[in-house]
């Protein structure tokens, strides 16, 4: 899974200011993550209404969690997609 995959599913809700998939540094192979940044905050909780619980990515094996970002930092589980009201998401994949 790369950014691109991910992509189209997040700026159906508004304009993406960053995608960025969290990948393990020594394989290079996504962690299960992603953080998605809108422009707009209103995107973001759009996207995590329409999509928590509700949509799974093709070859994946459960519903796409979408939740605000922690603001400390953090690691998110694999299952856990963050999306702050700061505009930035986290996307499991």
């Amino acid at each position: 899974m790369n950014e691109e995959d991910i992509f189209p599913t997040f700026d159906a809700f508004g304009p993406l200011k960053d995608v960025a998939v969290i990948r393990d540094k020594h394989t290079g192979l996504h962690r299960g993550c992603a953080f998605v940044t809108y422009w707009n905050p209103a995107d973001a909780e759009r996207a995590q209404e329409a999509l928590h619980d509700k949509f799974t990515f093709p070859g994946g094996r459960r519903a796409t969690q979408v939740k605000p970002a922690e603001p400390s930092g953090m690691l998110v589980p694999m299952r856990d997609l963050r999306m702050a009201r700061s505009n930035l998401t986290n996307v499991a994949l």
